[in-house]
């Protein structure tokens, strides 16, 4: 599951600012050795940088990600930028405290 951030971003050197550019599958595509690791579903959630992130979007993360272990996935990536990645990990942490288990 995607958020955006600076993983999916390229930097124009010419005036040092960063810009969205890769999509999901672009990324997934830049490393073929994850193929192998586990099946893996692409959710491509949001297109946001780290400091846009609120708590209405914190809650479109939680509501996605229950909804997975709902469908039976036994785990979550949630790609996100790093300036504010502590503070969504946190409010995941207490907004699914006990997921499904994957049957």
């Amino acid at each position: 599951m995607a958020t955006g951030g600076t993983i999916m971003s390229k930097v124009d050197y010419r005036t040092g600012a960063v810009y969205p550019s890769f999509s999901l599958e672009d990324l997934y595509a830049m490393y073929p050795e994850v193929k192998g690791i586990a099946d893996i579903e692409l959710l491509n959630l949001m297109a946001i940088f780290s400091e846009d992130m609120t708590p209405r979007r914190w809650a479109e993360i939680a509501e996605a990600a229950y909804r997975a272990f709902l469908d039976g996935v036994s785990g979550v990536v949630v790609l996100h930028g790093t300036d504010t990645m502590h503070y969504t990990a946190a409010a995941l942490s207490f907004a699914i405290r006990n997921p499904p288990q994957a049957q």
